[in-house]
Formats: structure tokens, C-alpha cells, sequence
């Protein structure tokens, strides 16, 4: 359909239609794939999945029937409807270059996958930037309180639930979160708002398509944005902020628009899962309890629904009726509503860094093959403790200093000569690169969580009659059926911090049940 002489004739239900397959094709199809993979390993069967959550939604967007719809699309006249496909087929250009740091990347290189993605979503905003900005589009900062007060509420429940990392966690998620802002803002302005603002439906209409337009946009986004299993809190929180972002973006009364609301919104609402939660710890609590995962997934579900909608519908009501909420009670409002963020966070939120912990080890390890020759044992525990601790305080010596000068945390060892260090990835390579350091590996520290986890003990339960998906997965169970080997005579010895002797599965072998 056409529209000429300012005269709108409704589109035909063929593209009525093609625009809800396409903006529900993006929406249904990369939550779904979420949700299968996450159950799959909720159940224990993530060895039989045939692909990743990263490759299944790389081959969905590219599906010949939705690339067929977004052809489609490109072809309406209408100038509206045509924006969905120019906006969709550049979002599904973008998750495939996010999921290139996805599919590299090993999943501890957090900071290297972080600097990629910074690195592909701004240069993937330049020309939708440049496009909108040539099409009258502008960033000033009159008008974007709203968008800011937004974000403040977004904010809540990352701080009943989260935790900061370490500084440079902190700054990594939020230079993610701006790149991803201005992707977001990019998305909207190339296309979208030039549409509207050039023929309107009314400002119902227009917040109905834009919103949901950009909503399917950051919903397949957020199932690459993000490394191991974080795209699970990516994609709800992306996608509660699609109508907000459009909203506070659409053109005013007077036919203005302004990107910097919208990218403010996507950006700091996208830092906030990105700096509050572990994507390690995510992984890892996922396999093991969906009591643990509710936590990070009950707050990014909040983000969600959290009134994005009824937000959505004040903007446009304030942009129509001014006298309703002027700039300035809105910029008050939003001072007041990041202040309240920071009081909850420093009265009932995890406050401190929670850094990566790391185990700096020295070259120099301290030789103990005298102690074979003391005869006395005392003697000998007294020689060993002492060569070991002596030799640990010479040799630590000046990187105890460096780190004290630092303020940086800091733990000696001298069984090992070594130092654990709470600290960030800039000093972990620094620290490497010290003629006294032999290497440096990971101790990892989780960040707490929200509440204890349950846990009961039952003795009631019963064993697995088949071999567990672990077992198999490391192939213990061949080792069992081919070579008849189960692990009978074996001496096993525990170092850890106690075994309960008196379990019905220990009780009679246990050597120590008796003294012993």
C-alpha cells in the first residue's frame, strides 16, 4: 500500500500479518530456545542437546521462512510497516556478530568477550547513529528524566538480589551497557521514528509499533548479549524495556525526538544484570538448584513487569500535556528516585566488591628434604614449619608491600608459597609479569546470595537406578561395563572438611568408625 497526499489508506491484512510473524517470530523463538536449554539442564540432560542456546539462536533468526518474512517486509510501501523489516534484519545482523565473542571466547574470558562486544555494538551503531541523526533525529539532554527515572526503578531489584563484582566488573558492565544503549537508540532512530514522525497513527499506534518492534529487537540481542548462561536474565530485561525506550524516544508535540532518553533507559537497565550478577555463578547455580537461579531470574522478571507499560503510557500523556509533569519536577523526581536506589543499596543491598580471587604462586618454593634426616618428629614438624614460613616472608616480601600499598586484600600461604589476592584482571597480568611469580590460577569467589539456600538432608531418598548424566558424561559408566571395574579394595582418603562416617553408605567401610 501507498500512501500519498497525506492520506493514510490502512494497510492489507497480508501486511498486517507479516508484521506480527515478524515481530513474533523474534520474540517467541529466542525465549524459547532459552527456556528449552535451561530446562534440559535443570533435568540433568544438557549432554543430549544438540547445539548451544548461542548456535540454536544463530540458526533461528537465520530461518529461511523468517528471512522470507523480512524480505517481505523490505518490499511494503508503507513506509511503517516497512521499518519493522529494516529494523529486525539489522537487529539479527547484530546477534550474529554478538554471538562471535559467544562462540570464541572460552567462558572465563569474561573481560575479553566484554571488550568485543563494546567494540561490535558501537561500531554496528555508527551508521544507524549517523542514518538517524541525518533524518533530523538529535541527542540533547532536555527530556531525558524520564528515562532516568525509569532506570531507577529497574535498578531495585538487581539490589535485593545482587552483587557487585570488582571495580573493574563494575566498569566493564556499565561501557557494555552504554554500547548497547546506543545500539538500542540506533535501532530505534534509523528506522522506526523517522517512520512514525513522517505518518502517525496516533500516539497509541505508534508507541504499539515501535515498542513492540523494538522490543523483539532487544529480546534476540539479549540472547547474545552476555557470556555462559546470562542471556537467561538478558533477554526478559531487554525486553521490558522495549515500549519504555520507545516511548520516551517518540517524537513530542511539537515533532522533536530525542535518542539520548532512549539510550540512557537501554543502556544503564542493561548494565545493571551485567554488574550485579556472576555469569560463572550463574552457570553454575542453574545446574545445581533452580532455588539459587530464582534469584537473579525473579529480578529480571520484575524488570519485566515491573510497569514498563503504564511508564510507557505517562510519557507519552507528559509529552502531550506538559503542565502535567514539567522537566524540572521530572528531572527532581529521578534525583529522588536514584537516591532512594542508593540508600536501599547501602542499607539493605550486598554492599563491597566481590572480585574474582585469584592464587599468585612464586618460583621460589622452599626445599624440605632435610627433614627426612631429623629423627624426632616434633623436631622435624618444628624444622618444616619454620623453613616453609621463613621462606614464604623472604620471598613474599615485596609483593606483600605492593599489594598493602594498594589497598588490595590479600591472603599468604606457606604451604605452598603463595599469595591469594582479591583483585581485577589489570592486576592479576601485572602481577604476572613479576620475575619473582611462577603462574597464577583462579579462586574463584561467588558473590552471596540473596538468602541461605534450602537444603535438607533426607535419608530416605533413594539411589538412581541408571547411571546419572555426570557419570556418563566423563564415561565412568564404560569403565564399569566393559572392564568391570566398580571400585571395590579401593582406599579412598578425604581431606575436606568431614564426612559423616555414620551414613548407611560409609558406616561399614569406614576405617575410623571404630577409633582407628
Amino acid at each position: 500500500m501507498t500512501e500519498t497526499s497525506g492520506v493514510r489508506t490502512p494497510p492489507g491484512c497480508l501486511v498486517v500479518a507479516a508484521a506480527i510473524l515478524m515481530i513474533g517470530f523474534a520474540i517467541v523463538v529466542p525465549f524459547a530456545i532459552e527456556t528449552s536449554v535451561v530446562g534440559a539442564v535443570w533435568a540433568g540432560d544438557i549432554k543430549k542437546l544438540p547445539y548451544t542456546a548461542a548456535q540454536a539462536l544463530l540458526f533461528s533468526l537465520l530461518h529461511p521462512l523468517f528471512l522470507s518474512v523480512l524480505a517481505f517486509g523490505l518490499l511494503i510501501k508503507t513506509a511503517r510497516y516497512r521499518a519493522i523489516a529494516q529494523t529486525l534484519l539489522v537487529a539479527t545482523g547484530c546477534v550474529v556478530l554478538l554471538l562471535i565473542p559467544r562462540l570464541v571466547f572460552p567462558l572465563d574470558a569474561v573481560y575479553a568477550a566484554g571488550i568485543t562486544r563494546i567494540v561490535i555494538c558501537i561500531l554496528a551503531a555508527i551508521p544507524l547513529l549517523w542514518l538517524a541523526l541525518r533524518r533530523g533525529l538529535t541527542f540533547q539532554l532536555p527530556g531525558v528524566a524520564p528515562a532516568l527515572l525509569i532506570a531507577a526503578f529497574a535498578t531495585i531489584p538487581w539490589i535485593r538480589v545482587g552483587a557487585f563484582g570488582n571495580q573493574l566488573d563494575i566498569l566493564l558492565a556499565l561501557a557494555q551497557g552504554a554500547a548497547l544503549g546506543l545500539l538500542g537508540a540506533g535501532l530505534l532512530g534509523a528506522f522506526l521514528l523517522p517512520a512514525v514522525r513522517a505518518s502517525s497513527s496516533g500516539p497509541g499506534w505508534d508507541l504499539l509499533l515501535v515498542g513492540s518492534t523494538l522490543t523483539a529487537a532487544l529480546i534476540s540481542i539479549g540472547g547474545a548479549f552476555g557470556q555462559d548462561d546470562l542471556q537467561a536474565l538478558m533477554m526478559p530485561v531487554l525486553g521490558g524495556i522495549g515500549f519504555a525506550a520507545a516511548a520516551v524516544g517518540l517524537p513530542d508535540r511539537d515533532g522533536r525526538t530525542n535518542l539520548l532518553a532512549p539510550a540512557l533507559l537501554i543502556g544503564l537497565v542493561a548494565a545493571m544484570p551485567l554488574a550485579f550478577s556472576d555469569p560463572e555463578e550463574i552457570g553454575l547455580v542453574v545446574a545445581l538448584s533452580d532455588d539459587t537461579f530464582k534469584f537473579t531470574q525473579v529480578a529480571a522478571s520484575q524488570v519485566l513487569l515491573g510497569g514498563f507499560f503504564l511508564w510507557a503510557l505517562l510519557q507519552i500523556i507528559a509529552k502531550r500535556l506538559p503542565t502535567i509533569a514539567p522537566q524540572p519536577i521530572m528531572a527532581a523526581l529521578a534525583l529522588v528516585g536514584w537516591l532512594a536506589v542508593a540508600g536501599m543499596y547501602a542499607t539493605g543491598g550486598k554492599t563491597g566488591f566481590y572480585g574474582n580471587h585469584f592464587f599468585v604462586i612464586l618460583k621460589d618454593q622452599a626445599n624440605l628434604s632435610q627433614s627426612a634426616q631429623i629423627g624426632d618428629l616434633t623436631e622435624r614438624r618444628r624444622f618444616v614449619y619454620k623453613t616453609l614460613v621463613d621462606r614464604a616472608d623472604t620471598t613474599q616480601a615485596e609483593l606483600r608491600q605492593l599489594l598493602t600499598q594498594r589497598g588490595v586484600e590479600y591472603t599468604p600461604f606457606y604451604l605452598v608459597n603463595g599469595i591469594e589476592v582479591n583483585g581485577d584482571e589489570l592486576l592479576r597480568n601485572e602481577l604476572a609479569r613479576r620475575p619473582e611469580v611462577d603462574r597464577i590460577i583462579f579462586s574463584q569467589n561467588l558473590r552471596p546470595l540473596a538468602e541461605p539456600l534450602p537444603f535438607e538432608l533426607s535419608s530416605d531418598t533413594t539411589a538412581p537406578g541408571n547411571p546419572t548424566w555426570n557419570i556418563e558424561l566423563i564415561g565412568a559408566d564404560r569403565v564399569w561395563s566393559e572392564l568391570g571395574v566398580r571400585g571395590e579394595g579401593i582406599v579412598i582418603g578425604q581431606s575436606d572438611s568431614g564426612v559423616d562416617w555414620q551414613h548407611p553408605a560409609l558406616h561399614n567401610a569406614y576405617r575410623g568408625k571404630n577409633g582407628d
